[in-house]
């Protein structure tokens, strides 16, 4: 989260560098309604506005600077929201839980569940292997 808030810090000397940077970052991560979060998307998208509303004043011959309060509170809203994307919860649709159940379903059904698991390891240590 620090790295974040600095970075955007830093990168506040040209007109429009910090807020464009912020701006494409909370629009991408504006695309949580398809991870399942409306409320996150909706927050993402007001920060966006405020953004570009500002972007609109600054960009190009800088009549208002936010200074460093307002360059942490927007390197701030992108980490928090980079924080609360990844915090929901997990599915089974990810390509290595869907190669166990291809795997364990065929290969190792009688064993326990939590050896099922751990023979799969080996599969996988097997691609790592063969990527270049």
């Amino acid at each position: 989260m620090g790295g974040i808030v600095n970075a955007v810090n830093i990168i506040d000397g040209f007109n429009g560098l910090a807020r464009a940077v912020v701006l494409i970052g909370i629009a991408t991560l504006g695309l949580a309604q398809d991870a399942g979060d409306p409320g996150l998307a909706q927050l993402c998208f007001v920060v966006c506005a405020v953004t570009v509303g500002f972007f609109v004043v600054n960009f190009p011959f800088g009549k208002l600077f936010p200074g460093d309060g307002g360059a942490c509170i927007l390197g701030f809203l992108l980490a928090w929201t980079s924080v609360m994307l990844v915090s929901g919860l997990p599915d089974s649709w990810h390509l290595r839980s869907l190669v166990k159940m291809a795997i364990a379903a065929r290969y190792f059904r009688a064993l326990p569940a939590p050896l099922r698991n751990a023979c799969v390891a080996p599969f996988w240590w097997a691609v790592a292997l063969c990527l270049p």
